[in-house]
């Protein structure tokens, strides 16, 4: 190859282009440049993620891709998931280089933000 390959934008398939667009914009804090019936833009830190109305001929399924994205407080996420009634799937748990939970958005997408650099102990949870 003669260019490195880089990472561009993720994508998942969404039943519900504007409830999709409200759980990334008001649960995740994420900017939503541009929105359609069939594409939405979401920016969330320097990722960008497109959200697309269910690709023809494919199903959805359980298995696949998990976003992880960095977060400055993994304790205020989780509050703010469960005041929103978003299951956490995945409590806290520490992984090398910080702590994690996971959660899905409205059509089982998977989510697992981190916050880098502590541990459970050091958060007192």
């Amino acid at each position: 190859m003669s260019q490195p390959i880089q990472l561009d934008t993720m994508m998942c398939q969404v039943s519900d282009m504007t409830a999709a667009a409200e759980f990334y914009r008001d649960v995740l804090g994420a900017t939503v440049p541009f929105t359609s019936s069939h594409w939405t833009s979401v920016q969330l830190g320097s990722a960008s993620i497109g959200l697309h109305s269910p690709l023809d001929g494919f199903t959805k399924n359980s298995g696949g891709w998990i976003l992880g994205y960095q977060v400055t407080s993994i304790l205020e996420l989780r509050d703010r998931l469960v005041l929103l009634g978003v299951p956490i799937l995945q409590g806290l748990h520490d992984v090398p280089g910080g702590v994690v939970i996971l959660f899905a958005d409205r059509d089982g997408n998977l989510l697992q933000p981190i916050q880098r650099g502590t541990t459970i102990a050091a958060l007192g949870s």
